[in-house]
């Protein structure tokens, strides 16, 4: 490869990671600060906990749950779920 193409396909390369930064960057500063649940406070410069929070979006937009309510949340799925099939048995019996 000479050095004008090499050159040419390093500066493209250098426009699309600045282009996906930019994209992700505008993302996360449209998620919250905070648990949408129980308002425990997300720490953006912690990679950990941002692995560790989920991210969901919904028709009132984007919001983060905390790991301890997500697993609150489905513990209450779970239950919602045990009391449906419970009144489809009570139905059907």
């Amino acid at each position: 490869m000479n050095r004008k193409l090499k050159r040419k396909w390093q500066n493209q390369e250098k426009k699309m990671v600045k282009k996906a930064f930019k994209k992700m960057s505008q993302r996360m500063s449209t998620i919250g600060d905070k648990c949408a649940n129980c308002s425990a406070p997300l720490d953006k410069g912690n990679m950990q906990q941002l692995e560790s929070w989920k991210v969901y979006q919904n028709h009132t937009g984007t919001h983060v749950v905390c790991p301890r309510c997500q697993v609150e949340i489905e513990e209450l799925k779970r239950q919602i779920i045990e009391a449906e099939n419970e009144e489809e048995e009570g139905v059907n019996a």
